[in-house]
């Protein structure tokens, strides 16, 4: 991107965004797979007590605080982890970044 005259601040800004689209990629899938596990779960205990005569019920639940929180911290997380390699690519001469070892 510098080879063609991108700046610093742009070089920046799109690992951080490719970054920050990870993360909140990332933190979707968590919620969908720990809902998902905790479905299935729910499922089999539900079996469970209904064999052994007992009221069934919904045992797990994700309030929405904990889904928005969830997806907020894989976010700054994934921010955070990219800060260094963004501010890296930034910094790198162009001619370096073109030669291949």
């Amino acid at each position: 991107m510098k080879a063609i005259g991108g700046s610093d601040g742009d070089i920046r800004r799109i690992f951080l965004v490719e970054a920050s689209v990870i993360g909140c990629m990332c933190g979707v899938a968590g919620v969908a797979l720990g809902w998902l596990v905790g479905r299935v779960i729910n499922f089999g205990a539900n079996v469970y007590i209904q064999s052994q005569g007992g009221p069934t019920g919904n045992l797990f639940t994700l309030p929405l605080w904990l889904v928005a929180g969830a997806i907020g911290f894989a976010f700054v997380v994934s921010l955070i982890a990219g800060s260094y390699p963004a501010s890296r690519a930034a910094r790198l001469d162009p001619i370096q970044a073109l030669r291949h070892d």
